[in-house]
Formats: C-alpha cells, sequence, structure tokens
C-alpha cells in the first residue's frame, strides 16, 4: 500500500562447459511504507464487570493514542540475493542441480513491524545461507 517506489533489478550468467554453472542476482528496493505513530499511552479502563466495575481499582489495558493516519514512513527496504548453480546432465531425461544461495547478502536490517506495546522493532530476515539439490528423471 502507497508505496511510492519500487525497483528490482534481476539479472542471470550462464558460463562454463556446456552453460552447466550458473550466477542469478536479484537486487531489490522499495521507498518506505506510511504507518501511523503512537503519540503516547493511556489506561482504558473496560467496565468488564458491568455495573460492579470500580474505576478507582479495576486494572486497565493499555491502549494508544495515536498521531495522523499514515503520517509517518519507515526507512527504505533494500535486499541482495544471490545465488550459484551447477547442473549435471546424466541423459535426455535425467539431470541433477546442485544450488547455493545467500538471501539477504549484506544483512540489512529492513523493519517488519514495530512492537508498540514493548516499543521494540521486529526485523525481517538477516542474512540467510541455503543449499539446495535438485534431481529431474
Amino acid at each position: 500500500y502507497d508505496r511510492r517506489h519500487n525497483i528490482n533489478l534481476v539479472t542471470s550468467y550462464n558460463f562454463g562447459k556446456q552453460k552447466s554453472w550458473g550466477v542469478d542476482v536479484r537486487w531489490n528496493f522499495g521507498s518506505g511504507l506510511p504507518f501511523t505513530q503512537v503519540k503516547g499511552y493511556y489506561e482504558n479502563i473496560t467496565f468488564n464487570q458491568g455495573s460492579s466495575s470500580d474505576p478507582i481499582t479495576d486494572n486497565g489495558e493499555l491502549a494508544w493514542i495515536y498521531g495522523d493516519y499514515n503520517a509517518a514512513r519507515l526507512p527504505a527496504y533494500h535486499r541482495l540475493d544471490i545465488s550459484l548453480n551447477k547442473r549435471f546432465v546424466f541423459s535426455k531425461k535425467s539431470n541433477l542441480e546442485i544450488n547455493a544461495s545467500v538471501t539477504n547478502v549484506y544483512n540489512r536490517k529492513n523493519i517488519f513491524y514495530v512492537n508498540r506495546l514493548k516499543g521494540e522493532v521486529v526485523y525481517q530476515m538477516p542474512i540467510m545461507p541455503s543449499l539446495g539439490i535438485n534431481y529431474t528423471f
């Protein structure tokens, strides 16, 4: 919603004998998404016990005082993913592909959400390597 700019740069390069090696690179950039800031907190007495509720001694629930709707923006999002794969051909119908990849190569801390209750920022995935094997027959 309301991401003003989004850029995806994707490239693949095959090399080696029979072009059996491949490198794939993807870089994604997105401008910051809008969000509504919290200006303050207050105790919300719910009166769950009806007429026997006591606003003096009952514990309320924490509630937020919001700022203007979507008046602020999160920082920009960007991430670089790289993969390397090697294909082995055994016959016309069977081959094996081995893949090594790294997601978020430079370990960018992209914001997933802010826990308003704890006042903590929760980030998306850190640098994440992976290995894979695919056999087709």
